[in-house]
């Protein structure tokens, strides 16, 4: 199905044809008319937030209505400028009478606002209105992911019935034998008051795999090219066959192809029924393919002498059927920016230039089948360029408990940068976070004292001249169940026993993990981004129990199943012709571009695969060895210079090798 976007500058009534051409030759023509009307503003009739709650309940305003735009006064201090999600939540501090003013724009720029009351009283009654729910409901098997979830409530508790608790509104957990489980939810309003509800959840021991849904992220490139695979499933373990004698048991592995072809790639799914499902996706490889064209986009467009100018590459794809014959796996491309005074790769580049002119660059775009394209542009520096508008922004939290810190970000714009966060305390020194690149800043800050904080960003550019943004932020003590923080680990994938399992935690302040094998770890004050790794010592299944506190009291808990085999180090793959002493060896090593592995007068007796990994255990590469040729070459041209294990691995067991990449 091919999708036409257009957009038209005035009202009217404009006929448009549509045109389908068969592989004959023939046309056939749709005629249809498209009505450019002015249509008002209008937020409804409906109330729009609750007319009853306690300090510290949520309060929900559900964008019923359509705009472009909308803006929320909370009356009590806090406010949003812009609700582009479906809802926005807020809590009230203190009992009162609120005026909740909101204001949109739609499309045609015709405007509307309207004002409701909220009531925050100090004796409401408990909760009525609570829909709580697990997916999947049916057909779950034992260590079956079961997600429970419920509307938000400040406090609340859940029993799954199985030695698990959880405290947050998403929350996941697996049960080990078939049987029926009874769980139950307790909430507690900013009252006091509690409501308890309970239900049953029913784990069969013969149940099928009740869903698989395969993606790939790039079903046509070049050979060389990375591609990025995705299965999602209510399923335990994922193994996949990639059509070229590969597999892997990543849940969302990446693979290359050597060889131009069309590959049928299969993906299996295994739940804890011991059941299994298949499904499969196309993949074209075709070196004929061309590279697409990127539009060159800076930030800001207009800089000044001093100012950090963000350029980058930007693609947006809309399905279009001009992009048959193009390999859009931008992913994969080598970009290189060709400045005077140096060049830059990678899809983005900042750059600062000191004096007024006019500064000419290139832009090199390569795919890994070799092809190249020149884009050629130029920026221009002047000295009395504003600030362009939208530009300067601040993001970050906007509710926070009192002792834990909140963070702030904006994407660069200017030359000089300050930010208040509406205590008295203010900044000039931001770390960079890899946020779309580099650009992006965060500040951290803690605050002392309860209550609504208005935090403001101060820009300014390098002619001088002033942009502002601001948000709020609401620092409090009251529950609250949405936490912030989470961590991810690739889950649902087989490690080798001693390799690094890498965990990524983002917005703790004070977090346990129980990695399962008798070894815990306590952090406390952490960054916005910990990274930490465990190792585990013998194969088996590690349930790990991650526990997330803020200072409000409120504890956060994920668990994941970690499988950990015991991946043998023996080797006899390689059978020589004259049945001497069986050995294999790998050059040049160190290596720069290729590395070349070989047997040493013989051939290969079985099917051998190779993964290559990272010192800290991360797969960069996989495939196998070419049985067609008495050597196989892996192109390392693209890897950071280090220290990398080469395992090979067949039927009769695996050996391991360094590799020094220069």
């Amino acid at each position: 199905m091919l999708f036409r976007s257009h957009t038209y500058t005035a009202f009217g009534n404009y006929p448009a044809t549509l045109t389908l051409r068969n592989g004959c030759g023939f046309d056939t023509v749709f005629h249809f008319s498209v009505h450019i009307i002015n249509i008002p503003a209008s937020l409804g009739s409906l109330p729009l937030v609750a007319q009853k709650a306690c300090p510290g309940d949520q309060v929900s305003i559900i964008r019923t209505f359509d705009s472009d735009s909308c803006s929320v006064d909370f009356g009590d201090g806090y406010f949003t400028k812009d609700l582009n999600s479906y809802s926005l939540n807020h809590q009230y501090l203190q009992p009162g009478t609120y005026p909740v003013k909101i204001n949109i724009t739609n499309s045609c720029g015709n405007k509307a606002s309207r004002v409701d009351t909220i009531h925050i009283l100090n004796n409401n009654h408990a909760y009525t209105a609570i829909a709580p729910f697990f997916y999947p409901n049916s057909s779950i098997c034992p260590e079956d992911p079961v997600n429970f979830s419920c509307n938000y409530f400040p406090s609340i508790s859940w029993n799954f019935g199985n030695g698990q608790k959880a405290y947050l509104n998403n929350a996941k957990t697996t049960y080990s034998a078939a049987g029926t489980y009874h769980y139950t939810l307790t909430v507690e309003n900013g009252c006091g008051n509690d409501t308890t509800l309970n239900g049953n959840v029913t784990i069969g021991a013969n149940n099928p795999v009740s869903s698989l849904y395969l993606y790939a992220y790039e079903q046509k490139t070049c050979t060389g090219s990375e591609i990025r695979f995705q299965a999602s499933g209510n399923s335990v373990k994922i193994s996949w066959d990639f059509g070229d004698s590969t597999t892997s048991d990543f849940i969302t592995p990446v693979h290359t192809y050597k060889k131009e072809g069309s590959y049928n790639v299969k993906a299996f799914a295994t739940n804890g029924c011991n059941n299994s499902k298949s499904d499969s996706i196309k993949i074209i490889i075709s070196d004929t393919l061309q590279i697409a064209i990127p539009d060159i986009q800076t930030m800001p467009k207009k800089p000044c002498p001093g100012d950090e100018v963000y350029f980058s590459a930007h693609y947006s794809f809309n399905g279009s059927d001009n992009l048959t014959n193009y390999d859009l796996n931008v992913n994969n491309y080598e970009f290189t920016w060709l400045f005077a005074d140096g060049n830059v790769t990678g899809y983005y580049a900042i750059k600062t230039f000191n004096q007024a002119g006019k500064y000419p660059y290139i832009l090199k775009v390569k795919n890994k089948s070799g092809k190249e394209i020149s884009l050629k542009d130029t920026i221009v520096v002047g000295t009395t360029n504003g600030i362009e508008k939208g530009y300067v922004s601040i993001s970050g939290d906007n509710k926070t408990c009192l002792g834990d810190s909140a963070y702030f970000g904006f994407a660069t714009a200017g030359k000089y940068y300050e930010v208040d966060f509406g205590d008295g305390s203010k900044t000039s020194t931001f770390t960079e976070v890899n946020i779309d690149g580099p650009a992006y800043k965060v500040a951290g800050h803690k605050y002392a004292l309860p209550g609504i904080y208005k935090v403001k960003l101060k820009a300014t550019n390098g002619c001088g001249y002033v942009a502002y943004d601001s948000l709020a932020i609401s620092v409090d003590s009251y529950h609250r169940s949405d936490m912030s923080a989470y961590y991810t680990v690739e889950e649902y994938r087989s490690y080798c026993k001693g390799e690094k399992v890498i965990f990524n935690c983002y917005q703790p302040s004070n977090m346990e993990v129980d990695f399962g094998d008798g070894k815990k770890m306590v952090l406390n004050n952490t960054s916005f981004l910990t990274t930490f790794s465990h190792a585990y010592n013998a194969s088996g299944k590690y349930n790990v129990i991650a526990k997330f506190h803020n200072s409000c009291g409120d504890t956060v808990v994920y668990t994941n199943n970690i499988y950990v085999d015991t991946c043998q180090t023996t080797y006899s793959n390689i059978e020589t012709a004259s049945n001497s002493s069986s050995t294999m060896r790998c050059y040049p090593n160190p290596v720069h571009d290729r590395l070349t592995i070989e047997p040493i007068s013989g051939i290969l007796k079985q099917e051998t695969r190779y993964i290559l990994y990272n010192i800290n255990g991360t797969k960069i590469l996989e495939g196998i060895l070419n049985k067609e040729s008495t050597t196989t070459e892996i192109n390392l041209s693209h890897i950071p210079t280090g220290l990398y294990l080469l395992r090979l691995s067949s039927d009769s067991g695996t050996s391991v090798t360094k590799v020094i990449k220069e």
